[in-house]
């Protein structure tokens, strides 16, 4: 292996790192984001009840 391969797959990986830890990120968003929704709808529920 040379170092030019080596780097370039450390590159290639840390893009990888950044574009999962985005992924990551926006999937927590939705999911945060839903689960506010879900609660309001519960409560609104709750004081329709």
């Amino acid at each position: 292996m040379s170092v030019g391969v080596i780097r370039q797959w450390c590159l290639g990986c840390r893009r990888s790192l950044r574009e999962i830890r985005e992924w990551m990120t926006d999937r927590s968003r939705m999911v945060s984001s839903f689960t506010r929704r879900m609660e309001s709808i519960n409560s609104n529920g709750c004081w329709k009840g």
